[in-house]
């Protein structure tokens, strides 16, 4: 019953203008209560954040761009998302992606994702 934050985080990444990701987790171990922005597009233009629970396969995906003037795009590293998950179930939590990961620079050029890398709570 206890909650937990993740962070889903986008390292030396360069010129990045949008993202989706699938975040598969066990629904049966975790509830996911609420996901928000990160800061990765903060500060380069007008971003734009929305995201879908598919609760019944444990799926969510992240989507997440800017826009702007002055072909806005996010260099370095970055929290894309925050997400508020109640553990439902004690012991090991894998997160992972779904391996369908697409990044995207502002010409709409898909970026090469060298790795992904999964996540795990552990609760006693």
């Amino acid at each position: 019953g206890e909650t937990v934050q993740l962070k889903i985080i986008a390292e030396e990444v360069f010129s990045l203008a949008g993202l989706e990701a699938i975040v598969e987790y066990n629904s049966g171990k975790i509830t996911i209560l609420g996901v928000t922005s990160g800061d990765i597009f903060t500060e380069t233009g007008d971003p734009i954040f929305f995201f879908e629970d598919n609760s019944e396969q444990g799926l969510l995906t992240l989507t997440s761009a800017v826009w702007g003037d002055s072909e806005p795009a996010s260099t370095g590293t970055h929290v894309i998302a925050i997400i508020d998950a109640r553990v439902e179930q004690a012991g090991s939590l894998a997160i992972n992606f779904s391996g369908n990961e697409v990044f995207r620079d502002q010409n709409n050029i898909e970026i090469q994702i060298s790795e992904s890398v999964p996540g795990l709570v552990i609760v006693n």
